[in-house]
């Protein structure tokens, strides 16, 4: 474990690439939990 909190940049430009990937391809469910949440809605199929 002595590589952790040791981030090379490419590992950082990979957890950004990620990251962004994630938020294109769930951006409906992710912006419909969080307008759920404001709304109280909290348990429903948006929300986990």
């Amino acid at each position: 474990m002595s590589h952790v909190g040791k981030n090379s940049s490419w590992e950082i430009i990979e957890y950004l690439v990620n990251l962004t990937a994630y938020f294109i391809v769930g951006y409906k469910v992710l912006a419909k939990a969080v307008r759920n949440l404001f709304r109280g809605q909290l348990f429903d199929e948006n929300f986990f």
